[in-house]
Formats: C-alpha cells, structure tokens, sequence
C-alpha cells in the first residue's frame, strides 16, 4: 500500500503527461524528418527540372545559330557568283551580308585545296584553311560540317565556324562555304536565358575547350574544361552529382550534334549548387520540431485555414480552369498560386499546357485556312481548265463555221471581211485560252527547234498593246540565224517580261527595239566556256537606266527598283531561270539615264551551226477513202468533224457517246480505220474508250481531240498509235492530222484529193 504513493511521488502526473506528450512526438518527429526529406527530394527535382529547361533553351538557341547557318550558307551556295566562283562578286556579296548579320564574323569560300578565293573581310597574302575542322569534315562527308573553337586568320577574333560544300552543275564538289559565328556575338543571347539561381554554365566545343562560361572568367575563353568532367558526359542528355562533399553540385548537360548519329560538335553543362537546397530541408526539419508543440494546438485551426488556402483552394482554382478547357476555352489560365511548393510548379505547367493548345489551335486554325487557301486556288484552277476546254470545243465550231462560210464566199463578197474579223477574233479566244490552261497547270510545255527571229516576231505582234503607244517598237533582226533548242513559249515569256520591264523604265515614252544576232565567243567569255557560234537577243530601251547596285541585284528573287505593290521582283528571276534551263546566259549594261540593254545568249541547236531553219509552211491537206469512226459529245464539234472530213474524201460514221461507238464496233461488227476521238465525255473518257476499242481491232490507229493541251491522260498508258489534235483546230489541221496517223500506220492509201479540191 506503500509503494503507490511512493510511486506517485516519483512519477507525477505532468511528468506522465510530459512523456505521454513525449512519445506523442515520436510519430511527428518521424512525420516531420519524412516531410523535409520529401521537401529536399522535391527542391532538388524542381531544381533538376529548371536545370533541365534551362539547358534545352541553351541548346535550342545554340541549334539555332547552326541552322541558320546551315539555311544562309544552302542559300548562298545555290547562287551563280558562287556557282561560278566569282571571287569578287563573291567578295562583294559577302562584304554585303556581313554588314547586314553582324552575328557573323567570317564568311569565306575555300578551293578543295584550302585556300581562301573569297571573303566578306580583306586580307593579304594566301590564306588556307586546310588544317581546320569545319574544312576537313565538309570535303570528308560532303555535308554540313561544324568546326572547334578557333581564331581566326583572317578576323583575329573567336570563333565557331560551320562549313558547307559547294557542288557543281554535275553534282561534284567544287569549293567550300565558311561561316564563322562571332563567339562575343552570341554570348549575350545565352546569358539573358533565365537559368537557376547560382548555376554555372558551361559550352565547351568538340575538343574540350571552353567557348562559353558564366559567370565569366578570366581567360575561360578557349581553355581546356574539366577533364573529369567531359568523361561523365558520355550519354546524349542526362544529369549527375558531382564536387566535394561541402560543395556538392548537380550537373544536367546535353550534347548537340548536327544529325543523328553525328559526333557532337557543343556540349552544353549547367551546374547547380545542391547546398541552398539541403539547407532548406534541414530548416523544414528544425522548424517543425520547434513547432510541433504548437502545431499540435494549432492543428485543427491550421487546417481550417492554412490547408483551405495553400492546397483546397488552388485545386479549386485548377479544377474550374480544367472545366474551362474541356469546355473549349482555351484561354482559361490558373495564374499566379502562392508558394513554391508542387501546387504552384504543377499549376505553373498547367499555364504552360494551356498556352501549349492555344498555340496549337491557332497553328491549326492558320493551316486550316492556308489548306482552304489552297483549295480555293486548287478549284479556281480546275475551274480554268474546264471553262478553257469548254470554250475550245466553241472556238472549234466557230473557227470550222468561219472557214467553211469563207470557202463558199466569193472574193469581195460584202459579208466576207465580217467573217475574217469572226476567224481572227476566235484565234485571239484560242491565245486566251491557253493562258488558261497554263494557269491550270494543264498546258505541257517542252523544247523545240524553232526559229529565233520566227519568235521575236511573234512576241512583238503581243507587245504593242503592252508597251503602250508612246514607246515605238522596233526590230533589228539578223537574217539568216541557225535554230535555236527551247520552249517557245517560254523564249516569248522572256522578251514579254523583259519588254514589260523596259516599258516600266519609259514612264515618258521612247524606244524599245528588239535585236538579233549571230556572234562567235571564245572560252574566256562564252557561257560555261562553250565557246563557238551564240545566238545572241538583245532587248533595249532609252529610259531611265540602273544603278550599279540595281546590277548587282537584278536577277535575285524579289529584288525590285519599283514602289510597294507595283512590281513582285520574280519577273528577272524567271528570265534568268529559263534562259539558264535552255543553256544559255543573260546579262545587262547600263547607265543611269542613258536606258539599258538586257542580251540574252542561247546555243544553237545542235548540228545546226551555220544553216538557216525556218518553219516549213504546211503542206496542203490530203484526202482519203478509209473509214473513221467519230465520238464526240459536243454536237457542234461533232458536226464540224464530220464536215471537214467529208469533204476529204473520207467514209464516215459519227457515235454521239463513248457506249455508242463500243457498241458500233462490238455488236454491229463495224469495220474502221481510224477512231477520231475527244478526251474528255461524259461517263468514259476517250483514253478508256481507245483502249477497249483497240483491244477488239488491234492496231487501230487512234486519234485524239482535246481542249487540253498535253497528255491524252495523265497517269494513263495510252494505245498504240496514239496522236493528239488540241481544239481549237481547223479543217486544213484536222484533215492532215487524219491523214498523218494514218499513214504512219500504213493503213489505205489517200485519195487524189486536196484542200482546192474538196
């Protein structure tokens, strides 16, 4: 009975209560000793994943500054100074991008041997560039290439340099293109990217050497990294610890390369200080030992009001965002969430998702509208193409209409004249109409030997309702010039831009006068030194005249000497772009007010040098007695066929569709020798039609109509025999088409007959 107030007396109930309070600790301790470790793991994954961000903008920027190398020296390396290996042009040129880039410090053009021919710098003596990385690895790989950190010899200042190699017209290496990146140029653009508090960053080249360092250093520039260092940064991107145990320091780093597989060319390393961040998990720990008397007291309050703010509330807020989005409102944003714990990174990443699809969305909504941009441009030029061939099915009949009515009208019949103007008017339709069909892309063009002078007064019978009446056209043309290998179409285009062009430089009027000639050059100054025999066209005008710079530009795309909205800058591009497809050359001479000359020069077909071509008149059309079958939905054009083709001679039988004919030679068993067919019908198209007609009378010869110029069917394999009439045609065309397909099928014989006679 004794030893309970002894035991009382020695145990009392606060020091019960102090260590019931105690032990009570013990899972708060342990609650608490979790927490900062969690809150130390999260420190550190935050930091890593700020590490992480930062060391990608690094790279995204330092990727940058190598593909707009890549870009400007791909540009460079497509133009003619370069193709030709113009060194002063290319000087010039390079003088000209410098001052316009200041990023670049060096821009030069090396032979395969290492020599610099070219650079946007002056320097004396021979300078190589043999012994440099960027060089070695351009001529090796025939790719873009990346170079170490070096000065440079000609700039005396740090650099990193890219290469690209120049091939020529063959596809072989020619020279190599320098562009050598001012390391003081782009060190700013790295140091203004937001980065950890406290973090070193470091970019060393592909050997080792340091070409950025912040916080700067004295002479960092070019100093050997870490050793111990680079060996850890074997794998592509990734991230260690590393220093002493009073410094500990994460490192995050990424390598970048210029292609997959490509040994890397910058390492990039970020380096935080692990400490700030421990320390604060040993603070999270300390604190709440030293609260967790009070924590206790505090508890239900503390969630009532701290738990309400810092997590129930910013999940309210993320959860109506979230609704807000699913709702379509992509603008929806959380904001700024107080603290920096995982609610405020998680709701920070929410923004960013947000601002991500918004981004998406709208790059969606602008593709669509190019997509319908390019549908709309897709179904203007269908469009084109079939109003162009419905009117040629019309021209057809009214140009057959017009030459029958002048055959049955007597010379100095009144009404003659009317239905000449009715056969010009419809020849000026069927120029229209292959415009058209040249928007459409339906028109083929393709070379041919034709006649220089033949063109020139072609395109000068154009130009008077272009050039105006105030500019007086004239030519000079030397008689007789050698044929010329080019599309016609495309030499008419050259002198209508070039005139246009001309006019524009006469806003007073003057004089534009079109030349020909026949010269003889050597292999100093002949077009990829062919010398011999050039045609040369010269088109001159006594306007205004241009500057020097304007000649060095001229021929650059979307380079113009006219005001904002007059002039797109292609139109001497594409002169430029045809006369070097047709292997020829184009340059021009001027002087400010004293007009210019542009000439063109063009090699003569081949085998022709020294002879006269001229177009052959047509030979009158012949007649015959074999048996064509027509199909042609067109009633007009139908009738007209078989009009003209009566007249010849020819026996005759009409099918209005492509079901009507099959069933003519397939059921009736009608015996033929020629199918005159149009391309496009209802239903079956007349390449269908062929090749099942043919397939029941093989070696039929098959002649087709078409208001498209060009292929019967594209994609298509045609039948044997097969030849094209475009509409609009005449009854003389269409009879010696009739005619030539089917001699040179060798089927019958043509009648005595011609076009007097029919």
């Amino acid at each position: 009975m004794q030893s309970r107030p002894r035991l009382a007396t020695r145990f009392p109930i606060r020091a019960r209560l102090l260590l019931l309070g105690a032990l009570a600790t013990l899972p708060g301790l342990a609650i608490i000793f979790h927490d900062s470790l969690e809150a130390q793991r999260a420190a550190i994954e935050a930091e890593r994943a700020a590490a992480a961000h930062a060391v990608d903008d690094l790279g995204d920027v330092l990727r940058l500054l190598a593909t707009d190398a890549r870009r400007l020296l791909g540009t460079l390396a497509q133009l003619p100074e370069v193709q030709r290996r113009d060194a002063a042009a290319c000087d010039r040129l390079f003088a000209r991008i410098l001052s316009d880039a200041p990023a670049y410090a060096s821009l030069q053009a090396d032979r395969l041997d290492g020599t610099v021919f070219a650079s946007g710098r002056p320097f004396a003596g021979v300078v190589s560039a043999a012994d440099r990385r960027y060089f070695r690895d351009a001529v090796t790989t025939g790719r873009f290439a990346a170079g170490e950190y070096i000065v440079g010899r000609v700039e005396h200042e740090p650099l990193l340099s890219f290469a690209l190699p120049v091939r020529g017209a063959g596809g072989e290496l020619a020279a190599v293109l320098h562009a050598g990146l001012a390391i003081s140029g782009w060190t700013a653009r790295l140091a203004a990217i937001p980065k950890p508090p406290g973090a070193e960053v470091v970019v060393t080249d592909r050997a080792g050497r340091r070409v950025f360092v912040e916080p700067p250093a004295a002479a960092a520039i070019g100093a050997p990294d870490d050793p111990a260092l680079l060996s850890r940064m074997v794998a592509e991107r990734g991230a260690f610890h590393a220093g002493p145990p009073e410094d500990p320091r994460l490192v995050v780093y990424q390598r970048l390369g210029l292609a997959p597989g490509d040994e890397p060319y910058l390492t990039v390393r970020l380096a935080v200080p692990e400490a700030p961040i421990l320390a604060t998990g040993r603070g999270v720990l300390a604190r709440g030992v030293a609260m967790l008397g009070l924590a206790a007291a505090l508890a239900a309050l503390a969630v009532a009001l701290v738990g309400g703010t810092a997590i129930a509330h910013p999940v309210r807020v993320l959860a109506a965002a979230a609704r807000r989005i699913a709702a379509g409102d992509l603008g929806a944003r959380v904001g700024a969430v107080h603290g920096h714990g995982e609610l405020a990174e998680l709701s920070a990443t929410f923004d960013e998702m947000a601002a991500t699809l918004q981004a998406r969305d709208r790059e969606r909504e602008r593709l669509e509208a190019q997509l319908r941009h390019s549908q709309k441009m897709e179904a203007i030029g269908r469009l084109a193409g079939g109003v162009a061939h419905d009117f040629n099915n019309l021209l057809t009949a009214i140009r057959g209409s017009a030459a029958f009515l002048l055959e049955d009208l007597p010379q100095g019949a009144p009404s003659r004249a009317d239905v000449e103007e009715i056969e010009r008017a419809a020849d000026r339709a069927t120029s229209l109409t292959r415009q058209l069909l040249t928007f459409s892309r339906r028109q083929v063009v393709g070379p041919a030997v034709v006649d220089l002078n033949d063109v020139v007064r072609g395109a000068a019978r154009l130009l008077s309702r272009l050039i105006g009446e105030d500019v007086l056209l004239r030519l000079e043309l030397a008689e007789p010039l050698p044929p010329v290998l080019a599309d016609p179409a495309q030499l008419e285009q050259v002198i209508t831009n070039l005139a246009v062009n001309a006019r524009d430089a006469m806003p007073g009027g003057g004089v534009l006068t079109l030349r020909t000639a026949e010269i003889a050059l050597d292999a100093a100054s002949a077009p990829g030194g062919g010398a011999g025999r050039w045609l040369r066209l010269e088109v001159e005008d006594t306007g205004v005249g241009l500057s020097p710079e304007a000649r060095e530009h001229l021929f650059e795309p979307f380079f113009t000497t006219k005001p904002a909205g007059v002039g797109t800058g292609l139109g001497l591009a594409t002169v430029y772009g045809i006369v070097k497809q047709s292997g020829g050359a184009v340059g021009a001479t001027s002087r400010p007010g004293r007009g210019t000359t542009f000439a063109v020069l063009l090699p003569p077909a081949a085998g022709t040098a020294g002879t006269t071509a001229r177009t052959a008149p047509p030979t009158a059309a012949r007649g015959g007695t074999e048996r064509i079958l027509i199909v042609e939905d067109e009633p007009a054009v139908r009738e007209l066929a078989r009009r003209a083709l009566a007249r010849f001679g020819y026996r005759l039988t009409v099918a209005a569709t492509p079901e009507e004919a099959l069933r003519l030679v397939a059921e009736e068993g009608l015996r033929l020798d020629l199918l005159l067919t149009d391309v496009v019908m209802p239903g079956m198209g007349g390449h269908e039609l062929a090749g099942r007609v043919t397939a029941l009378r093989p070696g039929l010869p098959v002649l087709f109509m078409s208001g498209y110029s060009g292929p019967v069917a594209p994609g298509a394999t045609p039948p044997p025999a097969v030849d094209l009439v475009e509409k609009p045609f005449t009854v003389e065309e269409l009879a010696r088409r009739v005619r030539a397909s089917l001699d040179r099928a060798g089927v019958g014989a043509p009648a005595a007959i011609d076009a007097d006679a029919s």
